[in-house]
């Protein structure tokens, strides 16, 4: 008998050791998933500001692209002009010169 109350205390021992081993696993799984939660959380936060970022950077990309297509129109038109009228200062003096070769 007594070697039974001995395999019976032993069990006791044994399963009282497994249910803490038990419970302190669960509870690290527990505190595992709420820092994956956090995490998560974390993550989730990063890519919204991403997010933003990306699109505050995308509309000042267009703003720029804008701007600079603007500069080229009024650059081109500035060439355009100064062309035509550079052109017109040259005929003159040609037409000039070629009366005074004329009248010589």
């Amino acid at each position: 008998m007594a070697d039974s109350d001995v395999r019976g205390s032993k069990m006791t021992e044994d399963s009282e050791t497994d249910e803490k081993s038990l419970r302190d696993l669960v509870v690290g799984l527990a505190q595992a998933m709420s820092e994956m939660k956090q995490d998560m959380s974390e993550i989730k936060r990063d890519i919204s500001e991403n997010k933003q970022e990306t699109s505050v950077v995308g509309m000042r990309m267009d703003l720029m692209r804008e701007k600079i297509l603007t500069a080229v129109g009024k650059t081109r038109q500035f060439t355009v002009e100064h062309s035509k009228r550079l052109r017109q200062d040259l005929m003159e003096e040609f037409k000039e010169k070629l009366v005074v070769v004329r009248q010589q």
